[in-house]
C-alpha cells in the first residue's frame, strides 16, 4: 500500500473512530436518562401510592444526584447525534463538567449505601425499590461516563466543581432538620444523621468523601483519555515524523473534514489540532493554516463555490 493510501486509510480511521465515540455517546446518555428518569418517576409514584406529595422526594439525596444526572445527559445527546451526522464528536466543556458532577452524586449515593446506610437500616439501603436506586442505578452510570470519550482532561478545580451539589445538599439538610426541625414544619431526619453521627462530622466528612470520588474518577478519566489520544495520534501520524510531513497531513486531513461538512454548518475542529499542536511540539496556528487551507480547497470543490 502507497504512502498516500495509507494516510488516506489513516484519515478514514480517525472519522470513523469519532462517529464511533458519538454513537457510544448516544447510547451511554439514553441509559443514563432512562435509568435516572425511571428512578425519579418511580420514586414519585411511590410516594403517591403512600398519599404523600409527589414533590417530597426531592428531600432525598439520591433523587436530586440523578436529576443532575439526566439533566446533564439530555444535553449531552444533541451534540452527540451531530457528531455522527458531521463525523467529529465534541463536546462543550462546561456540559461533561455537569454530567461529571451528576456522576459523582450518584457515586457518592452507592459508596454511601453500602458503606454506613447499610449497617445501620439494610431496608433503607436495599429493600424493595431502594436497590435499584443506591445500587443499580449509580452503577449504569459510572459505565456510561467512561463510555462517553469527550476527551477533557478534568482538574482538581473540577473535580471540586462536582462536590457543589453535595455541599449544598447537606447544608440544606441540616437547616431543614437540625436548625428548623421536623415539629416545625422542616423535614424527617431521612437518613438517621442525628442518630448516629454528630453533625460537625456529617457537615466535614460528607464533602471530603465526595471530593475523594470524585478525584478517584478524575484520575481514571485523565489515564484513559491519555491512551486514547496516543492510540488516535499513532494511527493518524506514525512515530518520528517530521514536522513538513505533519503540516503535509494537516492539509490533508483538513481536505477530508471539508469533503464532510456542510454548506450551513462549518466548524474548525480545534481540539484535534491542539492536540497535535501540544504532542508534537508545534504551534497551533502553524498546524491551522494547512488545515483551513486543506479544507475550504475540498469544502469549495464540493459545493461549487
Amino acid at each position: 500500500m502507497s504512502t498516500i493510501e495509507t494516510r488516506r486509510k489513516a484519515r478514514g480511521n480517525v472519522i470513523n473512530l469519532s462517529r464511533n465515540n458519538s454513537l457510544m455517546a448516544v447510547i451511554a446518555c439514553l441509559v443514563t436518562t432512562g435509568c435516572s428518569f425511571y428512578a425519579i418517576a418511580g420514586g414519585m409514584v411511590l410516594y403517591v401510592q403512600d398519599d404523600l406529595p409527589a414533590m417530597m422526594i426531592f428531600q432525598w439525596y439520591t433523587t436530586i444526584s440523578n436529576s443532575i444526572t439526566c439533566l446533564s445527559a439530555c444535553m449531552i445527546i444533541p451534540f452527540a447525534v451531530e457528531g455522527y451526522r458531521k463525523k467529529h464528536f465534541s463536546l462543550p466543556r462546561w456540559v461533561t463538567v455537569l454530567y461529571y458532577a451528576g456522576m459523582v452524586s450518584t457515586t457518592l449515593t452507592m459508596f454511601v449505601t453500602l458503606c454506613f446506610i447499610s449497617w445501620n437500616n439494610p431496608v433503607l439501603a436495599f429493600g424493595g425499590y431502594n436497590s435499584y436506586l443506591h445500587i443499580i442505578c449509580p452503577i449504569m452510570v459510572i459505565i456510561c461516563f467512561f463510555m462517553i470519550e469527550s476527551g477533557y482532561m478534568y482538574t482538581v478545580r473540577d473535580a471540586a466543581f462536582t462536590v457543589i451539589p453535595t455541599v449544598l445538599y447537606v447544608m440544606l439538610y441540616i437547616i431543614e432538620v437540625v436548625v428548623i426541625g421536623e415539629e416545625h414544619g422542616g423535614w424527617e431526619d431521612l437518613y438517621g444523621m442525628l442518630d448516629y453521627v454528630p453533625v460537625p462530622v456529617a457537615v466535614i466528612s460528607v464533602p471530603l468523601i465526595a471530593f475523594g470520588v470524585s478525584n478517584l474518577v478524575r484520575v481514571i478519566n485523565n489515564s484513559l483519555v491519555k491512551k486514547r489520544r496516543r492510540k488516535l495520534l499513532d494511527s493518524l501520524l506514525p512515530q518520528g515524523v517530521k514536522p513538513a510531513e505533519i503540516k503535509i497531513e494537516m492539509f490533508g486531513l483538513g481536505r477530508y473534514m471539508g469533503k464532510h461538512s456542510d454548506l450551513e454548518y462549518v466548524e474548525l475542529h480545534m481540539d484535534l489540532i491542539s492536540m497535535i499542536s501540544e504532542q508534537y511540539g508545534i504551534k497551533a496556528e502553524d498546524l491551522a493554516r494547512p488545515y483551513v487551507k486543506g479544507f475550504f480547497d475540498s469544502f469549495n470543490e464540493k459545493n461549487n463555490v
